[in-house]
């Protein structure tokens, strides 16, 4: 073993790297930090000349590697370690299926297009949603002038003084 490899302060069971077992495995190292998480591999740390490296014990991923042959590569119980398929189709994460990615994005780009045409009419329903209230409104402004002068009309007729025809009366006369 390389010096890089050997481990250090009594620790000679530990001598595969995470991404030696990954490579054991056939798993990602991410998916061997989970086992790790998990409980399902000790690990202890040990200094190289790269720094501080996690070490893991070759028995336990032999074992390991066994469970995962004898369950069609899967753990018992129906737990892989890994959170489901990868993006891509595979459990995998560094397995390309280029027909499943070209698919998705063919898939992606036409569901973007079919947004960007919903979009396009929302946009349009909405504008003309503004254009019919912006008419309305002028509408409106134009009654309350009507109004307005209506009102300073009445407003005159009340402070005129009566006549003399229209105290008898009783009323104001319209002119």
């Amino acid at each position: 073993m390389s010096e890089s490899n050997q481990t250090k302060s009594g620790n000679e069971d530990y001598e595969l790297s995470v991404k030696q077992a990954a490579k054991a495995l056939g798993k990602s190292t991410r998916t061997i930090h989970r086992y790790i998480e998990k409980g399902k591999l000790s690990r202890t740390y040990v200094t190289t000349e790269n720094g501080k490296e996690i070490r893991l014990k070759s028995g336990e991923i032999i074992r390991l590697a066994a469970k995962l042959n004898e369950s069609d590569g899967k753990p018992p119980e129906g737990d892989t370690g890994e959170e489901g398929p990868g993006p891509f189709g595979s459990d995998d994460p560094t397995h390309l299926d280029i027909r499943e990615v070209l698919s998705r994005y063919e898939r992606t780009l036409y569901q973007l297009g079919e947004m960007s045409e919903k979009l396009k009419e929302a946009k349009q329903k909405k504008e003309e949603q503004v254009r019919e209230l912006k008419q309305e409104r002028d509408q409106l402004k134009v009654r309350l002038t009507n109004k307005k002068s209506q009102i300073e009309t009445l407003r005159e007729e009340v402070q005129r003084p009566f006549t003399f025809l229209e105290r008898i009366l009783g009323h104001r006369r319209e002119s």
